[in-house]
């Protein structure tokens, strides 16, 4: 997927901090590790095998890609969104009772501090229920509004599932989803290191998340051969004191996530790079997974390596929420690149300012 604005941060923190810790003296290995595996490659699949435009793809192969990407995206979220309506209204109606039923023990005890509390707390709780509502209602709306795009989800229903059988036979070698894979790929790569040959950064690695597929197996084996993992409900879970949630390592369909890869790869750098010290450049949403992590790395013995998460924030877009690629309303980062090129070059062949300043500068 074309990179945007929000991608730029973890690339330029990153390299700083390369940089920085060279300058010092330290020996420092850079590894991009791209996300070039996972169930974004299911959607891309479909969305090829569905709705490309074969002209479009020609000319601008990643461009068609992200495009073909937010399709499959948004008749997910449509098709996700009318079939949870109906839960939504169903807790609507349960917290309208509750309300109910608190409203009329505030007026037999109008001074009870406890009722009032929770009688607040049941107003928002339908409020939050209603505005919920009227969201997915507008929604649905927006895309039944457009008779083409209903057509598609129609079509296409149960999108998600479809998505998560393109990426589960990919993952198991399937010849058509895997030369698919390996055709988009170059693409991908040649975009994204276009972007970084501007910004001048450079890695030693790039071990991608399929570089690390074939080792899964083993990391599950190994969590339960320790007994640090166990089967619940199906899957397969490290359960760590302290959290709500356990990390999970294979699902139920048999499918790995991204805590198994990052496993893989932790084990895979301490048997070839030894590291004193890894450094995790990733926005601060994946906080809790990286806590998770390390300490599943400690249990497994990885205690040479001090592992450390470079939290930052996140760019925001107009409606105070992250950037996402399949919003499709971001700020590109090449195009971004380019402005920022253009007012530079305004600022410093602004005659008025060269006149100033007494500079005669050549075009170069």
């Amino acid at each position: 997927k074309p990179m945007h604005v929000g991608h730029i941060r973890s690339t330029v923190i990153g390299d700083a901090i390369s940089k920085i810790l060279k300058f010092l003296g330290h020996t420092v290995i850079t590894d991009n590790h791209l996300g070039d595996w996972g169930t974004q490659f299911g959607m891309i699949i479909y969305g090829y095998k569905h709705f490309r435009d074969e002209e479009a793809f020609a000319k601008a192969q990643v461009a068609e890609l992200g495009r073909m990407y937010r399709v499959v995206q948004k008749i997910i979220s449509y098709q996700s969104t009318v079939a949870g309506l109906a839960e939504q209204e169903k807790n609507l109606t349960l917290a309208v009772q509750k309300l109910a039923t608190l409203e009329a023990k505030q007026s037999e005890a109008p001074s009870d501090k406890k009722i009032a509390k929770e009688w607040k707390s049941a107003q928002n709780a339908v409020k939050e229920q209603e505005q919920a509502i009227l969201k997915s209602k507008e929604t649905i709306a927006a895309v039944e509004s457009t008779p083409q795009f209903k057509q598609l989800c129609d079509e296409h229903s149960n999108l998600e599932s479809r998505v998560l059988k393109e990426t589960s036979k990919l993952h198991h070698g399937d010849k058509e989803n895997l030369a698919l894979w390996e055709a988009f790929l170059p693409f991908c790569k040649e975009e994204i290191h276009g972007i970084y040959k501007r910004l001048n950064v450079q890695f030693d690695h790039e071990f991608g998340e399929s570089y690390y597929h074939d080792m899964l197996p083993a990391v599950v084996d190994d969590l339960l051969s320790r007994s640090l993992a166990e089967p619940s409900e199906g899957a397969v879970c490290v359960f760590l004191e302290g959290y709500d949630a356990p990390m999970i390592v294979q699902k139920q369909d048999g499918a790995f996530l991204y805590s198994t890869t990052d496993i893989a790869t932790a084990m895979f750098r301490e048997r070839e790079f030894g590291p004193d010290v890894s450094l995790y450049v990733v926005d601060h949403r994946q906080s809790e997974h990286f806590q998770k992590l390390f300490a599943v790395l400690e249990k497994i013995g990885l205690t040479h390596t001090l592992f450390k998460h470079v939290s930052f924030g996140t760019v925001m877009g107009n409606d105070g929420k992250p950037f996402k690629t399949r919003a499709g309303d971001n700020i590109g980062l090449e195009s971004m690149l380019d402005e920022a090129i253009a007012r530079a070059w305004e600022v410093v062949c602004d005659p008025e300012r060269l006149k100033k300043a007494r500079l005669e500068l050549s075009e170069e």
